[in-house]
């Protein structure tokens, strides 16, 4: 497809060393990540029942001038995931942990989401309007997988599930599944924050989880995904994950002992059949997540918006 192709090159060739030319970092009132821009763009009217590729090529070449430190390395994926998500365009990247393989799953949404002056032109039912907008709304996940295929045209990753699902309908990759989980994704969300020793967050968990239920398992909120974030968010994450996938199932069907006691000596303790997160490693992932937090002052709280500070 030639338009894939052309959003490919513009991904390949972004310049690693390019910096990002944003500004601040908020979260709206319905909890949606967005980082304001050092300038704008234009979003043409995209069809209310898919974006097309080729819309998609001059949005991409936009934004990539904006985040090249996001999206640096990353591969347009080819189906939506999930598939729901119509009017997003997603990215995708291999980040490698010490015995587990991560990707990071960058999902961009393009609804109109701003005020009615910034309309370019309006909207119908065929049409979302075109508008003018200074924001990237985005979503930037951690995603344990395995039998991940990250290539260009054949994103193909399987998700680590915590959990056994009654009601899906999949082939053997996760990009094709039609999901019909009869789950709440919030308590869940909340289930597995819960699991985690609750020094280790400095923000409430109610209000911002880093620890998420998506895609069929446990994922980690990455707010600002250049590269050495990262690849320190798969560092804290992986022996969190392995704790939380032990809650719902046998350590052993992720990795055996041996690896558990070459890669997470001093991290994670194995008592019996269970697995403990050590006091050094509850140390080290306080130190991580105490450095990001949300402030309010009255400009923000009259938009419903809060702000991240990140040290």
């Amino acid at each position: 497809m030639q338009a894939y192709g052309e959003i490919q090159n513009i991904l390949n060739e972004i310049d690693p060393g390019k910096k990002n030319r944003v500004r601040d970092l908020y979260m709206n009132i319905i909890h949606n990540e967005f980082i304001m821009l050092d300038g704008g763009f234009n979003v043409p009217r995209i069809p209310a029942g898919e974006l097309p590729l080729e819309i998609a090529t001059g949005i991409v070449k936009d934004i990539a001038g904006y985040i090249p430190e996001y999206l640096a390395g990353s591969i347009l994926m080819k189906e939506k995931t999930p598939p729901s998500h119509q009017h997003s365009i997603q990215f995708i990247k291999k980040v490698k942990g010490r015995a587990l393989d991560f990707v990071h799953y960058f999902d961009v949404d393009l609804k109109f989401s701003g005020d009615s002056s910034t309309v370019i032109e309006r909207g119908n039912t065929d049409y979302y309007p075109s508008f003018s907008t200074d924001r990237i709304y985005f979503k930037s996940r951690l995603v344990p997988v395995t039998n991940a295929r990250i290539i260009p045209e054949e994103t193909e990753f399987s998700p680590v599930r915590i959990r056994d699902i009654n009601r899906v309908e999949a082939d053997e990759y996760f990009h094709t599944f039609a999901m019909f989980e009869d789950v709440n994704t919030k308590e869940l969300s909340r289930e597995l924050c819960g699991s985690l020793p609750e020094s280790i967050f400095n923000i409430s968990t109610s209000l911002y989880p880093f620890i998420v239920y998506e895609f069929f398992t446990a994922c980690m909120s990455v707010p600002q995904p250049v590269p050495s974030e990262l690849a320190r968010a798969a560092e804290v994450f992986e022996p969190l994950f392995i704790f939380l996938f032990s809650r719902y199932k046998p350590v052993t069907d992720l990795l055996s002992t041996d690896m558990l006691e070459e890669h997470f000596s001093g991290m994670l303790e194995l008592r019996g059949d269970e697995i403990f997160i050590s006091d050094e490693f509850t140390g080290s992932a306080a130190e991580y997540f105490h450095r990001f937090g949300l402030f309010r002052d009255d400009d923000l709280t009259l938009r419903g918006w809060w702000g991240f500070h990140i040290q």
